[in-house]
């Protein structure tokens, strides 16, 4: 029951993440256009559809991040258990502000040093033949 209705959000999701981007990101991912075009992708990275995306997963995020728990562990019923999970994630909404912060900095310094360890190494440039 969990399952399918965190489907069901996740394609509203999409829905409107499409609405707002014009479906290009949704077509990338369904294989519609060229996996290579670096156009496409750079294209698709609209900061407001970003965040759209992001302001409309937050609640789903809330949800269902303890139903599960929930609901195999203590036999609650799936919208209890999605009521008492969305509760439990405002309460201690402080801890999962900083979780979120914490993870936003190491995907960048992640990212950012993968980056200047290709650029050390040379290889994060783009290579053209001399023809």
């Amino acid at each position: 029951m969990l399952g399918a209705l965190y489907i069901v959000a996740m394609a509203v999701i999409f829905a409107v993440f499409a609405l707002v981007d014009g479906g290009t990101l949704l077509g990338l991912m369904m294989g519609d256009a060229p996996a290579g075009d670096t156009e496409t992708v750079a294209k698709s990275f609209n900061l407001g559809a970003v965040l759209v995306a992001m302001l409309c997963y937050l609640p789903v995020a809330m949800l269902f991040w303890f139903a599960l728990i929930l609901v195999a562990w203590h036999d609650i019923p799936p919208a209890k258990a999605l009521f008492f999970s969305l509760v439990s994630c405002w309460r201690n909404r402080g801890a999962f502000v900083l979780y979120g912060v914490i993870w936003i900095a190491v995907a960048l310094a992640v990212s950012f040093g993968l980056t200047a360890l290709m650029q050390a190494l040379g290889l994060g440039q783009e290579r053209r033949s001399p023809c």
